[in-house]
């Protein structure tokens, strides 16, 4: 990724009359920022899905992953955020408050990705090795899914 359009994103996020258009011509400008974007999103959908247990959660993680990211993208409050979005009240709780089923998942899943074990063992006890393998699934998924995107 190019430094100088990274630090133009970051400078621009804190500017309080930025627009959606604006981040947007910012990401689609730098091609490895957009597939890292939709990596990270890609991976957390996968794996939240990968994991979620209760049935009627099933699809929610398509949602909930990518928009886990909505508040570094858009450096707001992700409570102000969520109260814009049409969501359903599992992913809104999520999201939000990091409360349910699903907002303990995200949250499992960013101590992972962060390399928190001690966070993730205390969340998700004995799971390190499920986690594990499901990276690595969410991992080749999301690089199919750039590789689709690339050739388009």
């Amino acid at each position: 990724m190019d430094s100088t359009a990274a630090l133009a994103l970051l400078a621009e996020v804190q500017r309080p009359d930025v627009t959606l258009r604006r981040l947007e011509d910012l990401v689609v400008a730098d091609p490895t920022l957009s597939f890292r974007l939709l990596t990270l999103a890609a991976t957390r959908a996968f794996m939240a899905r990968a994991m979620v247990q209760t049935p009627e959660l099933e699809d929610s993680p398509y949602t909930a992953g990518p928009l886990s990211l909505i508040d570094v993208i858009f450096a707001s409050p992700m409570k102000d955020l969520v109260a814009e979005l049409p969501l359903a009240e599992p992913v809104a709780d999520a999201l939000r408050d990091g409360t349910g089923e699903l907002g303990e998942l995200l949250a499992a899943i960013v101590a992972y990705e962060r390399g928190e074990v001690h966070t993730l063992e205390s969340l998700r006890p004995g799971e390190l090795s499920a986690f594990v393998a499901c990276f690595r699934e969410a991992s080749v998924w999301a690089h199919a899914l750039r590789q689709q995107l690339g050739a388009a």
